[in-house]
């Protein structure tokens, strides 16, 4: 259409008057049409940029190749830290035993193998459960996968934690048997966790329990409209009249969370004294790493060469390969996700989210944001 209107203006001239008002409007539209409909490309913004720059530099490792030295700086790092900040305020009055009986629910004792792990949500917990099993039961890892969720509770038959164990056997289960835990970029972390409770497949079984304990109070807080109206998963079972279309939808919606509300309700805990899910709980509350002396620190950045040397320690690498399994994404992938997830959050969110963390930036040595 333009190429038209150019060519009168050039060949016709006395219509000049008269084109240059449709000229224009055409312009006008073309313009509004590149603005309103071009694909959004948060990298070309400022905090765009500010976010890829930062998540390029953390997730681009580097850490030593010779994998003891790895180790060993990771365990000097989160002894200083532990030395300048002595343990999360919360227990700060709390010796080892208490610690272990009152607040270990998440660190798991395997007697039979001597080690003791701290499983960590969103860190390869899952795989490490899958490798378990696996050994433990001598299934197959077709077996593994496809009963995983009935196979599971065996773990809590196979494996202790602290709270069931006499208190003279723990000080020798943590000083003789081999101890670690996995620990992820806490931004990273947070990620996965809302993608993996609010976002993939949610009428999948299981998610119910977070639809109606967390997402609807979450958007009922941080967003303004009819949600309270909508049934809860439960009260749609509950009804004999409504068919399985209408559950699912009310149930979608129910879960439909932000990431942007989900970090705002973060940043409204109390991390000191309110109930947390193990999901998004810190490590520092889940592992007690300032109560108990790890003496692996395991990252997801190196998970795969940091599993199978662990592997080798608590001898099951004759038995199981870490990699079997589905784990992690490539840095770029995650580098482009970090980029898009945190873009919808204001720049003050993102670094309150730091303060929130912080032990767990500064513990495992994740880079904290520039200001």
């Amino acid at each position: 259409m333009i190429g038209k209107i150019l060519y009168l203006l050039l060949t016709r001239p006395c219509r000049v008057r008269s084109v240059w008002p449709l000229l224009v409007v055409m312009v006008t539209i073309n313009t509004l049409v590149f603005v309103l409909f071009k694909p959004f490309d948060p990298y070309r913004t400022n905090k765009g940029a500010y976010l890829r720059d930062y998540f390029t530099k953390t997730t681009n490792s580097n850490e030593v190749k010779n994998i003891e030295k790895r180790f060993k700086n990771r365990r000097m790092t989160l002894s200083k830290i532990c030395d300048i900040t002595y343990r999360d305020p919360s227990t700060l009055d709390l010796t080892f035993n208490e610690v272990m009986y009152k607040k270990s629910d998440k660190i798991y004792i395997d007697e039979e193998n001597k080690f003791v792990y701290c499983m960590v949500p969103k860190v390869a917990s899952t795989s490490w459960r899958k490798l378990m099993l696996k050994v433990h039961l001598n299934k197959t890892w077709q077996e593994v996968n496809d009963y995983y969720f009935k196979l599971e509770t065996y773990l809590n038959i196979i494996l202790k934690t602290p709270a069931f164990v006499p208190q003279d056997k723990l000080k020798e289960i943590f000083g003789t048997y081999t101890t670690f835990l996995i620990v992820r970029d806490p931004y990273e972390r947070i990620l996965s966790a809302w993608r993996n409770k609010f976002q993939e497949h949610p009428h999948v079984a299981g998610r119910d329990w977070y639809c109606d304990t967390y997402g609807k109070n979450i958007i009922k807080k941080y967003r303004n409209n009819e949600l309270s109206k909508i049934p809860s998963y439960y009260d749609n079972l509950k009804d004999n009249n409504t068919d399985n279309d209408s559950t699912v939808g009310n149930y979608e919606r129910s879960c439909d969370v932000t990431f942007n509300e989900f970090v705002r309700y973060l940043l409204d805990r109390d991390f000191h004294h309110d109930w947390l899910d193990e999901h998004w709980r810190s490590v520092q509350q889940l592992c007690h790493p300032c109560h108990v002396k790890y003496q692996y620190v395991l990252k997801y950045e190196t998970l795969l060469e940091d599993s199978n040397y662990i592997l080798e320690k608590i001898g099951w690498r004759d038995k199981v390969h870490f990699g079997q399994t589905k784990t992690g994404v490539s840095k770029v992938k995650s580098r482009s996700k970090l980029t898009e997830g945190y873009h919808s959050i204001m720049l003050k969110d993102f670094h309150k989210l730091y303060l929130k963390y912080g032990n767990d930036f500064k513990m495992f040595g994740y880079q904290a944001p520039p200001i």
